[in-house]
């Protein structure tokens, strides 16, 4: 009986319906995959502007206290000690304001400030000096805020492709509403796109393909089909195997003068044989017209739908990533003396989610161009072995449909993705790199910080031993002991505070630099190939509609 299956098997008819069914059966899963795949793409596009807006209004908000200023109050003066210290003058509580804050905002108001603009002069009676920001200048977060809507309205595009393919969204809401309770940003970016799947999903049925009939639907009946047809066709090949042999043993029994009751009997069965085989073909040729029927009423217009759909998507995200690549540019005019103050942990806790989100916005980007691929590969596929294809092949909506197919494959195999995923893998690195000079600067201010504690308490030691001294309690020889003592952890401390302010002018002038070099080309690369992908859709669209007229 296995050799007998096997021997089926490899028969060309069934062979090839074998294959058929297997690719239909990919069909139906390339759907899912690509639907789920084209959902997170949106997804991701929206939660990386949002993050990218929370890190930009994160890098620029002043904290509310300086991190490096104790929270507690100094205790009471003692009486002050009979000899006075060298460098009595030196402040603790002033020790970490950063000297160079004032020249460096000067210096960017000479450069930033228009013509005609009159700077402020600094009163005699204030100590400290008020900036004109100039307002025809955008700062950080003007810039990623216009970056962050062409980031919608890029996702906004694909919602057409979105109701075609029926982006399954129950399973990703978990994922979203957990990303969505980390900041409200996200939360705001990515309820549009619930808000607006849920809307267009109420009418999915009416709108995603033709008629009422939904793409899902078509490509599992389309697999429906193709089992029976693989069962039928099977059993067709079986039957005229047996046919076969009876006829060769027919042929036998009357060459050897075999009992007529024989012959008869053989005679009987091959005849019975003819009558399935003649019911077996009919079945076939009644699956093979209702495969065609699909064809041409459901899955030919639903697919001439996600062309154009997609067609539309790619030139939109064209347009938005040229545009963000010309916004992308205009931080080139920024000064990094914008922001000195150090990294909050809110702005580190910004960039490791913006590190989260860019990661992401790489994978769904790189599950979008593999499903995208897997679903036209197994389309073109199953109707290269399409039994119908030699029996309808001079239909006109056959033809079309396998020359759509083809060029779609062909178009889809060319268009280069490498250059954009290394552009988002470039810029995920110039955000890593950024987040480790955070962590470079606040493990320097945790270090200034404890020198600090440190110089604090021996400074309280010794004030306490001035004043025993004073009082006639103590010795002369210790006081000098510990003022030893503290003269180092006052350098010490003092270099610490400059390692510090170094390491906080190193990271904002990295994170601007890095930012002005990253942003314009992730972009450009994104444009390019959504380019790409637009010329690829449109010369498929464009073949078809030449063969048509």
């Amino acid at each position: 009986m296995g050799l007998c299956q096997s021997s089926l098997e490899r028969r060309e008819a069934v062979s090839r319906c074998k294959a058929r069914r297997r690719y239909a059966k990919h069909l139906v899963q390339g759907r899912r995959d690509f639907a789920a795949a084209h959902f997170l793409y949106l997804r991701s596009l929206r939660a990386t502007g949002a993050a990218l807006v929370e890190f930009a209004n994160n890098a620029e908000t002043q904290p509310d206290h300086h991190h490096l200023l104790p929270s507690a109050s100094p205790p009471p003066s003692p009486p002050p000690p009979p000899p006075p210290l060298a460098s009595s003058s030196w402040d603790f509580w002033d020790l970490f304001v950063p000297s160079s804050s004032i020249p460096a905002i000067a210096e960017w108001e000479k450069h930033t400030t228009a013509p005609g603009v009159e700077r402020p002069q600094k009163s005699s009676t204030s100590e400290v000096a008020v900036v004109a920001v100039p307002r025809n200048t955008k700062d950080l977060s003007e810039i990623v805020k216009e970056l962050n809507e062409y980031f919608l309205k890029a996702a906004d595009a694909g919602s057409q492709v979105s109701l075609i393919l029926e982006a399954p969204n129950s399973d990703l809401n978990s994922e979203r509403e957990e990303t969505a309770g980390k900041t409200s940003g996200f939360g705001k970016n990515l309820n549009r796109l619930h808000c607006s799947w849920r809307s267009n999903s109420k009418i999915c049925g009416g709108e995603a393909g033709s008629g009422s009939i939904s793409h899902s639907s078509t490509v599992e009946k389309l697999y429906n089909w193709e089992k029976k047809l693989y069962s039928e066709v099977k059993n067709a090949e079986m039957l005229r195997e047996q046919h076969d042999k009876r006829v060769t043993l027919l042929r036998k029994q009357e060459a050897n003068g075999v009992d007529y009751v024989k012959v008869e009997k053989n005679m009987m069965e091959i005849e019975r044989l003819k009558s399935k085989m003649t019911i077996a073909s009919e079945a076939i040729e009644t699956i093979t017209s209702a495969i065609i029927v699909l064809i041409e009423t459901e899955l030919f217009p639903q697919l001439l739908q996600l062309v154009t759909g997609l067609m539309g998507m790619w030139k939109t995200m064209h347009s938005c990533h040229q545009d963000q690549t010309r916004i992308g540019h205009q931080l080139e005019c920024l000064n990094s003396a914008l922001a000195i103050h150090p990294t909050s942990n809110m702005h580190h806790q910004a960039s490791l989610r913006l590190q989260m989100e860019i990661d992401r916005w790489r994978s769904s980007f790189f599950s979008l161009i593999k499903s995208q691929r897997e679903y036209t590969h197994s389309l073109a596929g199953w109707f290269r072995l399409s039994l119908f294809h030699c029996h309808a092949k001079n239909h006109p909506t056959t033809s079309d449909i396998c020359s759509l197919c083809e060029e779609l494959q062909l178009a889809i195999d060319r268009v280069p993705d490498e250059v954009a995923s290394e552009g988002i893998k470039s810029f995920l690195a110039v955000i890593q790199a950024i987040i480790a000079q955070q962590e470079e600067e606040q493990n320097q201010e945790k270090r200034a910080q404890a020198g600090l504690k440190e110089l604090l308490k021996r400074s309280g030691e010794l004030a306490s031993l001035e004043s025993k001294l004073e009082e006639g309690h103590g010795e002369a020889p210790e006081l000098l002991k510990k003022r030893a003592e503290v003269e180092p952890l006052k350098k010490k401390t003092e270099e610490e505070k400059s390692n510090h302010e170094k390491c906080v002018a190193v990271t904002r002038e990295l994170t601007l630099n890095n930012l002005q070099a990253g942003l314009p080309q992730v972009f450009q690369a994104m444009s390019d190939f959504s380019g790409e992908c637009m010329q690829a859709f449109e010369s498929a669209a464009r073949k078809r509609h030449a063969e048509c007229g």
